[in-house]
């Protein structure tokens, strides 16, 4: 009787952390998917992640009207400022965006806190749009 409840415990410890393990993002994810997993970003940081979540973002057209758009404005600043040694990496991976969305990456970069004179734009060697 213990074994078969030391077998059911171990099978709800394990089915509770897979439950609690953060969802990728599929590029293809409705904005909805993509609102919850950034509103769940808190509790959960899951920093790899970011970029596909923005790539949806710019794909649903979230920055069409920049009235509309503080929240996720918002948090890509948060996810740049929140680790600076990989700052410039993120903003590489969020790379490319449409031309009429680059303000989008600027103002995430002034925003964030961080110096932006160091940031450089998609491994090149110019500096992003309105940095520095």
């Amino acid at each position: 009787m213990r074994y078969a409840a030391l077998v059911i415990s171990m099978l709800l410890l394990v089915q509770s952390a897979n439950a609690a393990a953060t969802p990728e993002i599929d590029p293809r994810a409705s904005l909805s998917v993509v609102q919850q997993w950034i509103y769940n970003y808190r509790a959960k940081p899951d920093y790899a992640h970011v970029p596909a979540a923005v790539r949806v973002l710019f794909h649903a057209q979230s920055f069409k009207e920049p009235e509309n758009s503080g929240i996720y404005l918002g948090f890509i600043a948060g996810a740049i400022g929140s680790n600076p040694a990989k700052a410039e990496q993120l903003v590489n991976s969020i790379f490319p965006v449409p031309p009429e969305d680059e303000w989008v990456i600027v103002r995430a970069i002034a925003y964030s806190g961080l110096p932006t004179g160091g940031i450089y734009c998609a491994g090149s060697r110019q500096r992003c749009p309105g940095a520095g």
